[in-house]
């Protein structure tokens, strides 16, 4: 009797372990690659194709401002590059991408996001357009992803100074 008991004071054990791993892994890690800044003036067929999207309410877009847009000289372009990890034995799938939008924000474009498969890498990037003038490219951004068919959310901030 005492030689079952131990052994499944072992199973338990092992299977707490295990779903230990699970909620742990199943959380993505990220990190800011960078971001680059782009002026309008310097890519006014970029602008022209923002043009474009609104009009047509492109899918890959976020809208933030809602009146006529001026300009190609009167914005910038800022596209932050994010490096995702998976630590579990599950791909993270289906990523969405939404941002806390300043003053001045127009729109976002999100490149798609492919999964992030079993213990692998992934990226994503994301072009903010928004007024020149602004110095603060800081943006809180929210992922949301499933992991085994549950959704999960990650907050973070790209874009800030690093001291």
């Amino acid at each position: 009797m005492r030689i079952v008991a131990k052994i499944l004071t072992v199973i338990v054990l092992i299977c707490a372990l295990g779903v230990g791993y699970v909620f742990v892994a199943s959380n993505v890690r990220y990190a800011e690659l960078g971001r680059q800044v782009v002026a309008g003036a310097d890519k006014v067929d970029w602008f022209d194709g923002v043009v474009s999207a609104i009009e047509t309410d492109a899918d890959n877009m976020s809208l933030y401002l809602h009146e006529p847009l001026g300009q190609a000289e009167d914005y910038v372009f800022v596209t932050y590059t994010v490096q995702l990890k998976n630590w579990a034995m599950l791909p993270q799938e289906w990523f969405t991408i939404s941002l806390e939008p300043k003053a001045g924000d127009v729109a976002m474009f999100v490149n798609p996001i492919d999964d992030v498969p079993a213990f692998g890498e992934g990226q994503f990037s994301f072009t903010l357009v928004t007024r020149r003038g602004s110095v603060d490219y800081a943006r809180d951004v929210t992922m949301t992803y499933y992991f085994y068919g549950h959704e999960k959310s990650a907050h973070f901030t790209v874009g800030a100074q690093k001291s």
